[in-house]
């Protein structure tokens, strides 16, 4: 009893020496830690004890840091989250079975399968059941924080890399026990036992940079996502040696962390001209040698934030002519703004949940993030109005389809103007309100141009026609398969072996989502060959033939078979106008046999697509943002050609367009000169 009273009262002394030497905001937040822990608080306190023992005045602050910034660190939890892990006892059974990671060869992969199907189909239940914040003050045990620093110092002291980082960037980037909002685990003993041994043979490396390659390739072999419903946790990424992109690049971070390197995660929390967001696993001692200028470019930008540019710097060489007036093909996506994932809080979004009214703040809103958009792409400060009385924070929003997503907050001063900072350029932005559970326009739409502007987009009320000939941008990604195709040709015979063969015609431009040509043979002929050029394998989604029919209809030909050099196919995908399937070719050409000589008129070419050009027979609306109203139709068609004609569009408008028969990529748009330009 006396022993406790005794400790008891070191802490006390502790705490209101400690407390006596931090600045007032470090000993609010390390109160509000300890408030919060309520029933967990006497663990806290064995952490305080703990190091007021110990002689290391830097491992006394960097216990001070955890606490301090804990308040604001949680992991969600509910019942079917705790029911599907243990699935991962099932599968950690299955797998010490074997030491061989190809898990394929085992007689218990079918059933490792049907585990994870089974874990991913409780996603509907997960969904509808409310989660429950589980706050780490309320969780953490004193051994867990005591053993996370412990084994953070070490790794910090021991390695040559670690040399050179200093403590506050130790203490935000490499002592943190947690990146998001997974659960917490111990992972720190074991990362650093395992990676402290596999790199001991590269104890010369004293880059930071380089010391990052050797452990990330350590690991990681392989990358299956969507297979779990939810962020997987670090041991069950260990175990599978796979997960989400995210799941992966998580798991990387703590790997680099484990042996010293200060790594994290930095983030677009959504593209600017593209659906989705993105995360990378970042060395915070690396520097960017140039900034991404958000500007369609071929260039490999992606080597300054992984996956911007979409063919990883192969350009198209497309000539004029190639592809229809109005048409370009886009190579890259647009960054608005970049976060990084701290540990520490950020005063700026502290004092924004300070002053928000109730309900103001979007449910994902971040407190532990820096803004490092400066560090990527060329930026401007944005000074704008908010067209909404009576609230305290403003947003900015991208578009994704007719949603818009929030990706910036900044105060509403009493003049009504928020200035949002470092805004990426040419990405158009919606100044929005948060009110009633959903984003509420608070003005018009606007992008900012490469010297720094404010181009607002207004409807006019004069009108104009417009021909529109997709829903959403001619990627890269999606040009590489038409482009594959241009001075491919196509030849006609009568004997199997092409020894009487004809050329008929030359692919001389990129067939853009669809190429239809008249052809005039010297004679009726029974095959056609198409040759890919450069001996390609190419793509196709339609290959159809036209002919006469008693010498005077013209009648779609049905092929009885296709050879592709290989041997005979049906190939009914060629023909059934699913333009969503498509055949690649096994080698670089494929003969139809019609059966018997026909007079051949015409050749249609549909080449393996998104399916976002516009498609005969599809059904299609038109919409134009009018302000506080949103998105108002302006008609719908029915698709009688590979484009569409609008009459009676505002000028100035920014327009969508959508597709009632399926598909979901679709980009907000304006019309200028005859052209989409895509945002």
């Amino acid at each position: 009893m006396r022993i406790h009273i005794l400790n008891l009262l070191s802490v006390v002394i502790y705490m209101i020496t400690l407390l006596s030497c931090v600045t007032n905001t470090e000993k609010q937040a390390l109160c509000r830690t300890l408030e919060q822990a309520g029933e967990q608080r006497k663990e806290l306190e064995k952490v305080i004890s703990f190091y007021n023992q110990d002689k290391d005045s830097l491992k006394r602050k960097a216990m001070l840091f955890l606490l301090e910034h804990m308040y604001a660190h949680y992991t969600y939890s509910n019942q079917q989250m705790e029911l599907t892990r243990r699935a991962f006892d099932v599968m950690d059974t299955l797998l010490t079975r074997h030491t061989n990671t190809n898990l394929e060869n085992h007689a218990d992969f079918k059933l490792l399968s049907s585990i994870i199907d089974s874990i991913s189909q409780v996603e509907e239940l997960f969904e509808k059941e409310e989660l429950e914040k589980k706050w780490d003050s309320q969780t953490v045990t004193a051994n867990f924080l005591i053993q996370n620093i412990e084994f953070a110092f070490r790794a910090w002291n021991t390695n040559p890399w670690a040399k050179n980082v200093d403590f506050k960037t130790f203490c935000e980037y490499i002592l943190p026990y947690r990146l998001d909002k997974e659960r917490i685990e111990s992972w720190r003993p074991q990362f650093y036992n395992e990676y402290s041994r596999k790199a001991g043979k590269y104890r010369h490396v004293t880059s930071i940079e380089e010391a990052s390659r050797l452990a990330t390739s350590l690991h990681t072999q392989r990358e299956i996502e969507n297979i779990y419903p939810y962020s997987m946790d670090i041991s069950a990424v260990n175990l599978l040696r796979m997960g989400r992109c995210y799941d992966i690049g998580r798991y990387r971070i703590m790997v680099l962390r484990s042996v010293g390197i200060p790594a994290t995660l930095d983030y677009v929390p959504h593209w600017g001209n593209y659906s989705g967001e993105h995360g990378v696993v970042r060395l915070v001692t690396h520097k960017q040698e140039k900034l991404i200028e958000n500007i369609d470019t071929s260039e490999n930008i992606s080597t300054l934030f992984k996956t911007t540019s979409f063919l990883q710097g192969k350009k198209l060489n497309i000539e004029k002519g190639d592809l229809p007036k109005g048409v370009e093909v886009q190579y890259t996506k647009t960054l608005p703004k970049v976060y990084r994932r701290t540990w520490s809080v950020c005063p700026a979004r502290k004092y924004l949940q300070e002053i928000a009214h109730k309900d103001e703040l979007i449910p994902n809103f971040q407190l532990c993030v820096k803004d490092v958009t400066s560090e990527y792409v060329s930026n401007s400060d944005v000074n704008i109005e908010i067209e909404a009385p009576n609230h305290r924070i403003g947003y900015l929003c991208v578009s994704e389809r007719r949603e818009w997503i929030p990706i910036i907050a900044a105060e509403i001063k009493k003049n009504r103007l928020a200035t949002f900072q470092n805004m990426g350029q040419n990405v158009m932005y919606l100044p929005a309100v948060y009110e009633n559970k959903r984003i509420k326009p608070a003005g018009s739409p606007f992008y900012i141009n490469t010297k720094g502007n404010i181009c607002q987009i207004r409807p006019q009320s004069t009108k104009h026609s417009i021909r529109l000939l997709a829903k959403y941008p001619y990627f890269s990604y999606t040009a590489v398969h038409a482009y594959d195709l241009k001075n491919s040709y196509f030849e006609v015979a009568n004997r199997e072996d092409f020894q009487d063969a004809e050329k008929l015609h030359t692919v001389s431009q990129i067939p853009f989502y669809r190429y239809k040509f008249a052809v005039n043979p010297s004679q009726k002929y029974r095959y056609i060959r198409f040759v890919t050029p450069g001996k390609k394998r190419c793509g196709l989604a339609e290959l159809s033939f036209y002919g006469l029919h008693n010498d005077r209809d013209t009648i779609l030909l049905s092929p009885k078979r296709f050879h592709d050099g290989v041997g005979y196919h049906a190939l009914n995908v060629l023909k059934d106008k699913k333009y969503g399937k498509y055949y690649s070719m096994y080698t670089e050409q494929l003969t139809a046999d019609l059966g018997v000589a026909q007079q051949l008129t015409q050749i249609e070419l549909v080449p393996r697509s998104n399916t976002n050009g516009i498609i005969p027979k599809n059904n299609y609306e038109l919409f134009y943002w009018s302000g506080n109203d949103g998105w108002l139709s302006l008609g719908k068609q029915t698709a009688t050609d590979w484009h569409l004609d609008y009459q009676q569009v505002p000028d100035g408008a920014l327009l969508w367009l959508k597709c009632d028969d399926g598909g979901k990529e679709e980009r907000i748009f304006t019309y200028k000169e005859g052209k989409q330009i895509w945002w």
